[in-house]
């Protein structure tokens, strides 16, 4: 038995096409976003097998390797899966991978190799995704250099496959119709900016006051290191702030948007692959290629 292991709404979103081409795979969800990655489970219609629950209020990392150790390892006990297919480079994704190699379980990582070359950004994501690399028998990586990064693992079994996410994208994108506006979309998730959140709107902010008949929308993450510093800023009557959204209603701001200002990594390729211009809020990226495509989309 394959299983999925899953705890952020972006490891859905790249693991849906997994999960629909398993049939039956075992899908577990840890919980590590609780809210959101459960809107994408209703959105995307799929069976989770297990929920382990691991969110608790403003945990530390510590915390949540210390608890994903423990369920995760409880549940390899119990389920005994063949294999551990993760994605990316979320805590729960590193967790579940250590833990699968303590318990002689072959593991899979789709999302292999991207690389800054920086231990701190993004934190604590580019250490866990080189751990997850290491420790995997099959590395599925989105693109060439992505690849090489694996290739130095002589032992692991490393394919250039693509991006899942965009499979994801390209599914659903063209359902949705939309009419191009001058408008901003603003998504800021990433811990290296809790203390740039400022710095980052007052710029949006800038732009905003010197092209009047633009206006923005930023879903608000609901991580209170976020959430409390941007509902407290003094903005501006041209941006609005709401809720995090669904998929399929972002990707209705995306299409609509003339501009994206994001630190994730999952909307800078979305972006490329709309053809949207995007303001990487962030010192560097992994997605080099991502951002020429978007260049040459302009």
């Amino acid at each position: 038995m394959k299983m999925i292991i899953c705890g952020t709404r972006p490891e859905i979103i790249k693991l849906y096409p997994v999960i629909k081409e398993l049939k039956d795979g075992y899908v577990v969800l840890t919980g590590q976003h609780d809210e959101l990655a459960n809107q994408m489970i209703k959105e995307f219609k799929i069976k989770v097998h297990e929920n382990l629950k691991v969110m608790t209020q403003d945990q530390t990392l510590s915390f949540l390797t210390i608890k994903l150790h423990q369920k995760l390892s409880e549940l390899y006990k119990r389920v005994k899966p063949e294999l551990v297919i993760v994605q990316g480079d979320t805590t729960s994704a590193m967790v579940a991978a250590l833990e699968a190699f303590y318990h002689k379980i072959p593991v899979s990582h789709v999302e292999a190799g991207l690389r800054t070359n920086d231990i701190y950004a993004p934190f604590p994501e580019e250490v866990n995704r080189r751990i997850i690399t290491q420790i995997a028998s099959y590395n599925f990586s989105p693109t060439l250099t992505a690849k090489a990064w694996c290739d130095l693992q002589k032992w692991s079994k490393n394919y250039k496959v693509g991006q899942t996410g965009i499979d994801t994208l390209l599914e659903f994108e063209k359902k949705i119709k939309v009419k191009k506006q001058k408008k901003i979309l603003i998504t800021l998730h990433r811990r290296e900016n809790y203390h740039k959140l400022a710095e980052i709107m007052d710029k949006v902010e800038t732009f905003l006051l010197e092209h009047l008949d633009w206006r923005a929308i930023m879903p608000v993450h609901p991580n209170p290191n976020i959430s409390r510093a941007i509902y407290g800023l003094n903005l501006g009557t041209q941006i609005k702030l709401v809720k995090p959204l669904g998929y399929f209603d972002m990707i209705k701001q995306m299409k609509e948007s003339s501009l994206i200002v994001t630190d994730s990594g999952g909307i800078q390729e979305e972006a490329a692959a709309l053809k949207i211009p995007v303001y990487v809020a962030r010192e560097i990226t992994e997605r080099s290629e991502g951002m020429s495509k978007v260049l040459q989309g302009i």
